[in-house]
């Protein structure tokens, strides 16, 4: 069965077209996942991360890797644009098995939120 997917018209850092549901790695690093959407997102003004917009296009929504991609500013949604493909270096990942894990945003997201919220509860409680 053949999926029809829509094309950003925009290119990695090898070429490479990005279509919607690629999953990229930004720096060359497999902490940092975004996943390529379509659709409308919030245009956060960074300084006090409020809400200022919502427009429509393509976005990188932060896939949870760890504790880190929870947090501000490493969760928020930013603009699918060449700027950010060459400022962050991104290429689409070609590896099956980090296509496999996160290919599922919404799983990921609720399985490590509870894990990093667990890890943060210990280490409050250790602190204590």
């Amino acid at each position: 069965m053949k999926v029809n997917r829509l094309c950003s018209g925009l290119r990695d850092r090898n070429g490479h077209f990005i279509f919607e549901g690629d999953i990229c790695m930004r720096n060359g690093d497999r902490m940092e996942l975004v996943k390529i959407c379509y659709g409308e997102f919030d245009v956060i003004e960074l300084e006090k991360y409020r809400r200022v917009d919502s427009v429509k296009g393509w976005y990188c929504d932060v896939l949870i890797t760890d504790e880190m991609s929870l947090m501000r500013p490493y969760n928020i949604r930013l603009p699918l644009n060449n700027f950010y493909i060459e400022h962050w270096n991104m290429e689409i990942v070609r590896d099956a098995e980090i296509y496999d894990k996160y290919s599922d945003i919404e799983y990921n997201a609720t399985v490590l939120k509870e894990t990093a919220e667990y890890k943060i509860n210990q280490k409050i409680i250790c602190n204590l």
